[in-house]
């Protein structure tokens, strides 16, 4: 089959927008070419399946706990400013949930939930411990940043959150300038402090400067991966550069101090493929060998429309070496074909209705928003237009699971719709996003309205063992109480431009849902289509699919307790409980999340036991004063607590 990208004219382009008083600007232009592409022949046994209503309660996971986060009024009164549109992301650590959105962001304990945030500042406040202006290596902007993402490595005990920044002389700044920042938080904690980064992002490709613009975020074992699209500084972002992706190296990385990042920078579509909004797989586990015969460090997954005309696929790019031990990294791309499933003819996705007839929601495009792989599969996810069944013709969520067990044939192993459809008739649902749990037990996050009820915030669920297709019927984290209606000066009346769901890495079996919902109207202001008083708000929950098993027990039966005296000097307990025989692995790290030393790594019976640790390392030289945190270990459950050694 020969791939082409067929023209379909000028580039969809969204112009993220904020307001400051009653003058109104375009601040951070968020383009995306989005065409439909070429594709392979069907495999039409694996059209989205219908959805399904199960009789087992354990299909539809309640929420745990669930609390609101920051919202549209946040903006005014951290920054003196309002956006739109939100971009709701998520990360789940040991002891706290991350969230970031717009310009904001802030984090809180889990467990509990707590009602209110440890730290709740604007993105341009938590970066400011960079350098500012005038522009510089390493410097900040000292922008409001716009699309900002986090996520939590599972590998490395620690939290990564990046935010981008633009200056563009045709929007009156002094010079054409870009930056990714990246932020790393010095331990699982994120209250101890972190490390900041600022990437150079305006690179020269072809004959014209280029900017960075949506990014996506995943870590693999060795390396944190950023992804973008890139576009000219032109004022408007309209010329569409090509993807790009950065290998950031952990190990400097995460040592500090501030600016101490070491990355490479990649057109992983220099060879083959078709260059489009990318997202990287955070990845569970060990990756193995990947088909150059080189260690594996993720996988960049896209669908943007991916067509031959009939039949859709997503692209896949497998990375191997990606530290370039033995000369990579190296990209080895294909297409794998999902049959028809999508209406591609229809360039622009229909915006969803919302009650009271209130103007629709811009749905954005197909671009992939999110990626996911665990045990030999690639799960991500996108908006599309069912050809058939209950949601066809509208804007609907759809998820892929792609078996890599035959890397480098890759396999499709199965898809659907999240159609909502049990909310009411014509419901759309878009901004998904997608995690799996230790069991592959799948969870979709996403927003949901229809010409009855207001834009909310949802989630979806799937069993492993479901059948091929099957999704459980609709969670709800926040249904929508308000019509919605912000358009600024644009055109479009903007919602997302992404969701947040995280696993957390306390036994991953715990999922964190983070969107957006529509909140009570309120805070009028005048824009280009006239009077608009709509306010996003956002809320954060928790559930889980995962049945408790003989070794794990209830929930409650694996515990890590707090250890005693705290703070301490020199000596301290530590005391768990075993729900059934393991291997337990008890270590002690430092804040900087250095190994410092291990209490216990053996198999040991159920029931209580305890530790003690005099304040020294392996080689018995004594520690300083501090905080230290301790992780327990026992086969699915993990779980990290955090001593002040005190002298």
């Amino acid at each position: 089959m020969r791939y082409r990208l067929p023209c379909f004219g000028t580039f969809l382009f969204a112009v993220p927008l904020f307001i400051v008083g009653s003058a109104f600007a375009s601040m951070r232009p968020i383009a995306d070419p989005e065409p439909s592409v070429g594709a392979t022949a069907a495999a039409e046994q694996l059209r989205a399946g219908p959805r399904a209503v199960s009789g087992d309660p354990e299909a539809n996971p309640p929420l745990g706990a669930s609390v609101d986060g920051f919202n549209f009024d946040t903006n005014g009164l951290l920054t003196g400013n309002l956006f739109i549109p939100p971009d709701p992301h998520c990360a789940a650590g040991p002891d706290h949930v991350v969230m970031v959105g717009n310009v904001v962001i802030e984090w809180r304990p889990k467990d509990p939930l707590a009602a209110a945030p440890d730290v709740l500042i604007s993105l341009q406040s938590f970066f400011a411990a960079l350098p500012g202006p005038p522009p510089a290596p390493g410097s900040t902007l000292g922008t409001f940043t716009f699309d900002p993402k986090v996520i939590y490595d599972q590998y490395r005990q620690r939290f990564i959150v990046v935010a981008l920044e633009r200056w563009d002389v045709a929007f009156g700044n002094p010079s054409d300038q870009a930056r990714i920042l990246v932020a790393v938080s010095r331990g699982p904690d994120p209250n101890t402090g972190w490390w900041f980064h600022s990437i150079d992002s305006k690179l020269l490709i072809g004959a014209f400067q280029h900017w960075a613009d949506y990014p996506g975020l995943a870590v693999g074992e060795d390396a944190v991966y950023i992804t973008a699209n890139m576009f000219r500084f032109v004022g408007g972002g309209s010329n569409f550069g090509g993807a790009r992706l950065w290998i950031i190296d952990k190990v400097p990385t995460y040592a500090g101090p501030d600016n101490s990042i070491v990355f490479t920078v990649h057109d992983p579509y220099l060879a083959a493929g078709i260059a489009t909004t990318t997202q990287p797989a955070h990845t569970f586990g060990p990756t193995g060998v990947g088909s150059t015969g080189f260690h594996v460090g993720t996988f960049l997954l896209s669908y943007s429309g991916i067509t031959d005309g009939v039949n859709e696929a997503v692209q896949v790019v497998e990375v191997t070496d990606p530290l370039g031990a033995v000369g990579g990294p190296f990209f080895v791309q294909q297409f794998v074909n999902f049959g028809n499933i999508d209406n591609t003819a229809v360039v622009t996705l229909p915006d969803a209705p919302q009650a009271g007839g209130a103007p629709a929601i811009e749905v954005n495009d197909r671009r992939a928003l999110n990626a996911v792989w665990r045990s030999n599969n690639i799960w991500t996810c996108a908006e599309l237009i069912p050809v058939a069944g209950a949601d066809a013709g509208q804007t609907t969520a759809h998820w892929w699971r792609i078996d890599t067990t035959a890397n480098p044939v890759l396999v499709p192993a199965d898809q659907g719709n999240v159609g909502a459809e049990d909310l009411g008739p014509g419901t759309y649902t878009y901004y998904p996003s997608v995690m799996v749990d230790c069991e592959l037990n799948m969870a979709v996050g996403f927003s949901a309205s229809n010409a009855a009820i207001f834009a909310g915030a949802y989630y979806a669920t799937r069993r492993a063992a479901d059948a091929p297709g099957f999704i459980a019927p609709t969670d709800i984290l926040k249904p929508g109480v308000a019509p919605y209606k912000r358009f600024f000066n644009g055109t479009r009346n903007r919602w997302g431009d992404y969701s947040g769901l995280a696993i957390c890495p306390n036994g991953e079996a715990d999922f964190w849902v983070f969107n957006e919902y529509a909140g009570p109207v309120g805070t009028p202001t005048v824009g280009s289509m006239g009077p608009e008083d709509g306010r996003w708000f956002t809320a954060v929950g928790t559930f889980r699919i995962k049945a408790p098993t003989a070794v794990e027990g209830p929930r409650a039966a694996t515990r890590l307790a707090q250890n005693i005296p705290n703070p301490f000097n020199p000596t301290t307990r530590i005391q768990f409980t075993l729900a059934g025989r393991e291997h337990v692995i008890l270590a002690v790290y430092d804040a900087t999340g250095r190994k410092v030393r291990v209490l216990v790594d053996e198999v040991q019976n159920a029931g209580p036991h305890e530790a003690a640790w005099d304040g020294r390392d392996e080689r018995s030289a004594a520690q300083a004063s501090g905080v230290y945190f301790y992780r327990l270990t026992a086969g699915n459950y993990s779980e990290t607590k955090k001593m002040l050694l005190l002298k």
